[in-house]
């Protein structure tokens, strides 16, 4: 993934990403003994933590569908 979605921001190229929107936001990241499992800690504390994804983009596509889910369920 070369264009963070908006309202993203990273440590790095291809490393830890934050949005600190309170109900939207998170963070997405790969474990440190496990490089290649990423998860997924949401600033919404009704959404719950996602782990062991493949890789960062299929992080940010979990996290894009955790939020759409959260928001159809209001």
């Amino acid at each position: 993934m070369t264009t963070l979605p908006e309202g993203w921001t990273e440590s790095a190229p291809g490393r830890l990403a934050i949005n600190t929107d309170p109900e939207r936001g998170g963070i997405i990241d790969c474990q440190i003994l496990n490089p290649s499992s990423w998860f997924i800690v949401f600033m919404n504390d009704d959404i719950g933590l996602i782990k062991n994804l493949p890789s960062r983009e299929a992080a940010f596509a979990a996290h894009a569908e955790a939020i759409a889910e959260w928001e159809a369920s209001l």
